[in-house]
């Protein structure tokens, strides 16, 4: 058994709020949603009941084994990082919301 999560595609605003790329979006009524799916806004993001707890990336390990936050990289190297996610519209984000974008992406725990 599976729940159907709804997350911004792009920056969507809603009324005085504003949704931030990769960030969940809920407290929607059906036809809100609806609507939002089909212009593309936003996009399903099913997760299993039973699902193994995840965790989500805050940082990545450079070169030399340092550790470095993703609010300290470049635009760039953060461009490169959604991408490779699978993150759409990453080309066109702005650092804040691609910071957040990968911050909302559930990631496997390594082991």
């Amino acid at each position: 058994m599976s729940q159907k999560n709804y997350v911004a595609v792009g920056r969507v605003g809603l009324g005085k709020k504003t949704i931030a790329p990769g960030q969940p979006v809920d407290g929607l009524s059906n036809e809100q949603i609806q609507i939002l799916l089909r212009n593309g806004s936003i996009r399903i993001a099913e997760v299993a009941a039973d699902a193994e707890p995840q965790g989500n990336i805050t940082g990545a390990v450079t070169a030399d084994s340092d550790t470095v936050e993703l609010s300290q990289m470049k635009a760039d190297e953060l461009k490169q990082i959604a991408t490779d996610m699978g993150i759409e519209g990453a080309q066109k984000m702005n650092k804040a919301d691609l910071v957040a974008a990968i911050k909302a992406v559930p990631v496997e725990p390594a082991e």
